[in-house]
């Protein structure tokens, strides 16, 4: 969460809430329009998004962009989602990425948010098809008129014409076309979110644990590991760092 926001400082006080790691958010402000917003792109981005539409033309491929919402057919869309998912983590020669849906209560999740849409939350899959095929797809989520990008994939073969970047590019026409205010490309500090130009947000994770003893122990335990972890791989990187210089 925000620092200094209502629900930081009603956790602030709460004596059985620890606060963690920092980590970064990235948000999109979206303006009226598409040209609007490509224009005020760095030169970087607009390159990229040039030869990914190019080059798709250019040997002759035709991409079809839709939104799956009907909670009816969001299944299949999330179910070839999580394929893709899948074979982008599996992709070797790539950078790894692990696969988040490996396990059954991921995928249920999302399965169960589709199905039970509600106003203040309802799911979104942004399907990129090249001949009758998704062979790229990121699952959103809009809240009022925000757009949460969470999750993506493509088929590796494909990545040779930044599948991907299309993908976003198209969701992002999408919503200014509904008149979403800001895209949040989710946390983490990466080049697929940064490039866009997106506002970098400092957000703080926490952990409530439950007042039992055991419970507080558990966690005093996992937080010396992790510290003791932590400091492993800073001297891990420290020594190897000395040796390259030496």
């Amino acid at each position: 969460m925000r620092r200094g926001s209502e629900a930081y400082q009603a956790l602030d006080g709460e004596a059985n809430y620890h606060w963690t790691r920092e980590t970064t958010d990235y948000v999109l402000p979206l303006p009226t329009s598409w040209e609007e917003f490509r224009a005020s792109r760095s030169r970087n981005i607009k390159e990229s998004l040039r030869k990914c539409y190019n080059s798709l033309k250019r040997d002759g491929h035709d991409f079809h962009f839709r939104v799956v919402s009907d909670p009816l057919e969001l299944p299949a869309a999330l179910t070839r989602f999580m394929a893709l998912h899948a074979l982008r983590a599996e992709a070797s020669e790539l950078v790894p990425h692990a696969n988040v849906f490996a396990e059954h209560r991921a995928r249920d999740l999302l399965y169960d948010i589709a199905a039970a849409p509600t106003e203040a939350l309802s799911l979104r899959v942004f399907q990129l098809s090249i001949a009758g095929q998704v062979v790229a797809a990121r699952v959103g989520f809009v809240l009022e008129d925000e757009l949460y990008l969470y999750f993506s994939g493509y088929e590796p073969a494909w990545g040779k014409y930044s599948v991907m970047t299309t993908t976003v590019a198209e969701t992002l026409k999408w919503a200014i076309e509904q008149r979403i205010r800001s895209v949040n490309l989710s946390p983490g500090t990466d080049v697929s979110k940064t490039r866009w130009g997106a506002a970098p947000i400092a957000l703080q994770n926490g952990v409530l644990v439950s007042p039992e003893r055991r419970s507080q122990l558990v966690f005093r335990v996992l937080t010396e590991l992790n510290e003791r972890s932590r400091q492993g791989k800073l001297l891990g990187s420290l020594v190897a760092r000395a040796r390259r210089l030496g």
